[in-house]
């Protein structure tokens, strides 16, 4: 599967922020914890991407993301963010774009949410947190080959 074809033009026309919650269980700024270093968390992230067809060929790409911390089997916090973005495809019509969709799009979102997510984590008195890099293509090829695998079996 090609991710990126050179005949497939893609126009950025919005990002923005949908939505977020962010909820603090229990803060190392509440005096439990004598310094910063004390604060190991386990963190926990989960990233889904939806798409939404709004005309013929413009988008909206939504990366959903969830945030949890964990620290001595007791929640830290909880974060949710759906950033957006409107992207418009130029494109054959026998091409699919699903590849642009579920592996581009992401890649370009998830730098909005990786400062969501540290803005609001050092506001909530935590150490900073960055995401890593997401390879989004290699999630989009494993789901294809698990759904190819799938499909021989249900035959």
């Amino acid at each position: 599967m090609e991710i990126f074809r050179p005949d497939m033009k893609m126009n950025i026309v919005g990002i923005y922020l949908k939505g977020v919650d962010f909820r603090v269980f229990d803060s190392p700024m509440d005096g439990t914890m004598k310094n910063e270093k004390d604060y190991k968390p386990s963190i926990d992230v989960e990233l889904k991407t939806v798409a939404r067809k709004l005309g013929e060929k413009s988008y909206e790409i939504v990366l959903h993301a969830k945030i949890t911390a964990e620290q001595n089997q007791r929640p830290s916090f909880e974060i949710k963010v759906k950033q957006a973005g409107l992207f418009e495809f130029k494109y054959h019509e026998d091409d699919s774009i699903q590849p642009a969709i579920y592996a581009h799009c992401p890649d370009i979102l998830l730098p909005f949410v990786r400062q969501v997510v540290s803005d609001l984590v050092s506001k909530g008195g935590f150490p900073q947190l960055l995401l890593g890099p997401v390879n989004f293509e290699e999630i989009l090829l494993g789901d294809n080959l698990r759904n190819t695998k799938n499909s021989r079996l249900a035959h």
